[in-house]
């Protein structure tokens, strides 16, 4: 049987976040870049350790994205 494809439910809300103030593309790099909330953790090794502070990181760049 192959592996289950569902996404995280925590991932939900940071799309929400992100979505008004990035692209595909965009969200994908944000996804695997290092961030400066996650102390220089990429979002993506740190959502299902920590789904709180991504969550906080999306808030905190969409802020500083949108203006």
């Amino acid at each position: 049987r192959p592996a289950d494809m569902d996404p995280p439910p925590e991932l939900a809300p940071v799309l929400a976040v992100l979505a008004p103030v990035f692209d595909s593309w965009e969200m994908a790099n944000w996804f695997a870049q290092p961030n400066a909330w996650l102390v220089n953790c990429p979002p993506v090794d740190s959502l299902q350790a920590d789904p709180p502070a991504v969550l906080q990181a999306a808030r905190a760049d969409r802020f500083v994205a949108g203006g």
